[in-house]
C-alpha cells in the first residue's frame, strides 16, 4: 500500500487519498465559514495515522535551520480530541523520529488506533523551517508496505475543490478528511468510475474531527 496524494482545502480540511481498485476518484469540498480561522502560524498535519496490530506509525522531523529549535507535535482521535502532546527538540540541520506507539502510550492513550496528527513549529520562526512525513508501515505482510504521508499546511491560496487519480488496485478507497475549524464543516465527496457512474456523499465534519 502506498499513499496516493495528501491535499489541503483552503483554511481548515485536510484530505488523504489511499490508493485503490478504482481508477479516477475525485473529491470536492464546500467549505462553511472558510474565514474563521487565522492564517497565521497554522500547523502542518498529516490527516491519517494507525496505530494497532495491523499498521505502526513514525513521525519523522526535519529542521532545515541553522539554529535548534522545537516542533509542538500534538496527536488527536478520530473525534478531534487531542490524546498525546509532546514538544520535540530539533538540532541544527537535523531529524528526528518519533514514534506514535510511544508517544500514545506515554500519554496513557494506548487505546487511540487512528486519528490525525498536527505539528506547530516554534512561532518565532519564518517561513516553514520545520518539516514532517509520517510513515505508516503494515507489518502483517511480507515484505512490509508502506503509506507516506507529507504533512502539508493550509495557506490561504488553497482551493476548495480537489481531485486525485488512483491506479488499479484491490479493495476500497479511503479517503481521510481532517478539519482544524472549531466550528462544523460540510463538504461534498463525489467519485468518479471508469464506467461512467459516480456516487456523492455529504460529510459533516464536528470540531477537529477526522
Amino acid at each position: 500500500m502506498r499513499l496516493l496524494a495528501s491535499c489541503v482545502i483552503y483554511a481548515c480540511v485536510f484530505i488523504s487519498v489511499l490508493p485503490s481498485r478504482y481508477c479516477a476518484a475525485a473529491s470536492s469540498a464546500q467549505i462553511a465559514n472558510s474565514t474563521s480561522m487565522p492564517m497565521a502560524q497554522m500547523p502542518t498535519v498529516a490527516p491519517l495515522f494507525i496505530e494497532d496490530g495491523d499498521f505502526s506509525s513514525t513521525l519523522v522531523l526535519v529542521n532545515a535551520a541553522s539554529i535548534p529549535t522545537y516542533a509542538d507535535v500534538s496527536v488527536r482521535s478520530l473525534y478531534g480530541q487531542t490524546v498525546a502532546m509532546k514538544r520535540i527538540g530539533l538540532q541544527a540541520h537535523s531529524q528526528q523520529q518519533v514514534m506514535i506507539r510511544e508517544l500514545l502510550s506515554s500519554a496513557h492513550a494506548s487505546g487511540i488506533t487512528a486519528g490525525s496528527i498536527t505539528v506547530m513549529q516554534d512561532p518565532d520562526l519564518t517561513g516553514l523551517v520545520v518539516t514532517a512525513v509520517l510513515s505508516m508501515t503494515r507489518m502483517s505482510t511480507f515484505p512490509s508496505n508502506y503509506i507516506n504521508q507529507e504533512l502539508a499546511m493550509p495557506t490561504g491560496d488553497g482551493s476548495q475543490t480537489l481531485r486525485a487519480v488512483a491506479d488499479a488496485e484491490e479493495g476500497s478507497p479511503i479517503i481521510s478528511i481532517t478539519s482544524l475549524s472549531e466550528i462544523p464543516q460540510h463538504l461534498q465527496v463525489r467519485c468518479l468510475r471508469t464506467t461512467g457512474k459516480s456516487f456523492n456523499k455529504t460529510i459533516t465534519l464536528s470540531a477537529n474531527e477526522t
